[in-house]
């Protein structure tokens, strides 16, 4: 966890939060960059909208959307790896889902 969240735990003494990442801001593959985090999850929906595709990734029990400007070859059931820049978190309060800010204004 970057220490800008646990500070930011610490501030709010430890209540849940909740982290988010907007679909765009994925990249595939691993990046190997402090600046950077991958995920590794297992692709259950690929959907192709012209201009980009979304792909729908589990994650143990979370599931994220990633959107990608390529056309890529990506079947259901796939394992893939995404990266994305830490400053793209955004932090919400999970009981009342307020926005708190995000790593990049931290």
């Amino acid at each position: 966890i970057p220490p800008e969240i646990v500070n930011l735990l610490e501030k709010e003494q430890n209540q849940d939060i909740i982290l988010g990442i907007r679909p765009g801001d994925f990249l595939l593959g691993k990046i190997d960059k402090p600046e950077f985090a991958h995920i590794d999850g297992k692709v259950y929906f690929v959907e192709f909208m012209g201009d980009m595709t979304l792909i729908h990734m589990k994650v143990q029990q979370d599931r994220f959307i990633i959107a990608v400007l390529t056309e890529i070859r990506i079947e259901e059931n796939d394992n893939l790896t995404v990266s994305f820049p830490l400053q793209s978190i955004h932090v919400f309060h999970k009981q009342t889902e307020r926005a708190m800010g995000n790593l990049g204004k931290f």
